[in-house]
């Protein structure tokens, strides 16, 4: 039975990371699921206070907003509107999952939550790959996702040009394969495993960044960020479970298995095997590792033309030729709502910090190749920060303190009862009187 409740939890952890890939009443998974999680946070009465500390953080953002709006005489905004839902969604959402993996798993480790999230990924993956393949896969999970005209008419006009996701495609396809190959490394880093895991992590690795690369490009970013996360724990990190020589290993191990899968690529995806390479096409040729997209970014650029626009921007997030994330979060709202935005995620990513460094060094390269990703296009990292810190959260109000407060509570006990012996002893004594010494 206990496996169900796992394999049911593990939909819940694949439609938190992919909400639009089930409609609920007209809505994404997300505020399904934030609500629930919501209602469960009021019935607990959860005892984190950081949750005062991340709605203050958000504070900004929505303070700038709303100036913004006010300045350019601006009255509803659906961009914003859905923004703040879907953070509430995901923040709510995050504390249901943690909530029912502490009673499925009531000694899990951080290794464990963060096992399910790649597996949410990996299986994201293998519908992909199922969904290009067979058509009444894909009719059959196309009927289940949220889509409007936009999202169909462009699924439409890419399909066969390169993997489209259940629930998911494009740029923030490659987002989320980024942040399965950056939480592998990790377990890899932080897990003890033997040489049989060691070796199914690097078929995993290869398997996340192929099929992220059939997607979007993108994910070469997550790859070159788990690289500099592999060095930093490697380096830095006192609780790295693996040694050099099985380090060098795995290196060997993942180089065959790479090679392998480009071959696979080459054979069963040579419609967009060019449009994925692009990149290695071109080093291997100029010695440039460039894409035509990534050339085009140059040209992308986009800033504000005016003193107010700098300051509040214009109040509209629209397509204006640029994809950038920085550009577009100019034009909306300014230098000042810009860095609240950021800010937002800084505050997260903080709180998450413990006395486990290798977490903490984790979770500032999901930052860092967050804000690299905004060169790209719009990225935030929320989705997985959340259920990071709703563990760190759970792990400290529900294990640490309540430990130590059972200590606190025996050690006062054991001073009350020795205190309590010491006056019965004195009492004691001035009741039989002083003991005179015999002559």
């Amino acid at each position: 039975m206990k496996y169900i409740f796992r394999l049911l939890f593990f939909a819940l952890v694949f439609y938190h990371i992919f909400p639009q890939g089930l409609s609920v009443f007209g809505s994404s998974f997300i505020f399904a699921s934030g609500v629930i999680g919501l209602g469960l946070f009021v019935y607990e009465r959860a005892p984190v206070p950081e949750t005062k500390k991340i709605f203050a953080a958000y504070l900004p953002i929505t303070f700038m907003c709303l100036l913004t709006f006010l300045i350019n005489n601006l009255y509803y905004d659906p961009f914003w509107w859905d923004s703040v839902k879907t953070i509430f969604g995901y923040y709510f959402s995050a504390y249901l999952i943690i909530m029912i993996f502490n009673k499925l798993h009531p000694n899990g480790s951080i290794q464990t939550i963060v096992i399910y999230i790649v597996a949410a990924i990996i299986a994201q993956g293998i519908i992909s790959i199922l969904m290009d393949r067979i058509p009444v896969v894909n009719s059959f999970f196309e009927d289940l996702m949220l889509m409007d005209e936009l999202t169909k008419f462009k699924r439409l006009e890419t399909k066969g040009e390169r993997l489209l996701g259940y629930g998911i495609a494009f740029f923030g396809a490659g987002i989320i394969y980024g942040f399965g190959l950056i939480l592998l490394i990790f377990i890899l880093m932080t897990k003890k495993t033997n040489q049989l895991g060691r070796i199914f992590l690097a078929i995993c690795y290869a398997f996340i960044f192929y099929v992220g690369l059939l997607s979007a490009r993108t994910t070469m970013i997550g790859g070159g960020a788990s690289l500099v996360l592999l060095i930093l724990l490697f380096v830095k990190g006192k609780q790295v479970k693996i040694s050099t020589e099985q380090l060098i290993l795995f290196f060997v191990i993942i180089i065959v298995i790479l090679g392998i899968g480009q071959t696979l690529c080459y054979l069963y995806y040579r419609d967009f095997y060019d449009w994925a390479f692009e990149a290695f096409t071109n080093y291997k040729e100029s010695g440039e590792l460039r894409t035509d997209s990534s050339d085009g970014l140059s040209n992308m650029w986009a800033f504000p033309q005016t003193v107010q626009g700098w300051i509040f921007g214009d109040g509209h997030m629209l397509f204006r030729g640029t994809d950038i994330g920085f550009s577009r979060l100019l034009l909306y709202i300014g230098i000042p709502g810009t860095l609240a935005y950021f800010y937002f995620q800084y505050v997260v990513m903080k709180t998450t910090f413990t006395q486990y460094k290798s977490l903490n060094y984790t979770v500032t390269v999901l930052f860092l190749y967050n804000l690299f990703l905004n060169v790209k296009g719009l990225a935030d990292i929320n989705t997985v920060t959340f259920i990071i810190f709703f563990y760190v959260m759970y792990h400290k109000y529900y294990i640490v303190i309540p430990e130590r407060q059972k200590v606190i509570a025996m050690q006062r006990k054991e001073e009350y009862y020795r205190q309590k012996e010491r006056k019965e002893e004195l009492v004691e004594t001035e009741r039989k009187g002083p003991i005179l010494e015999k002559k």
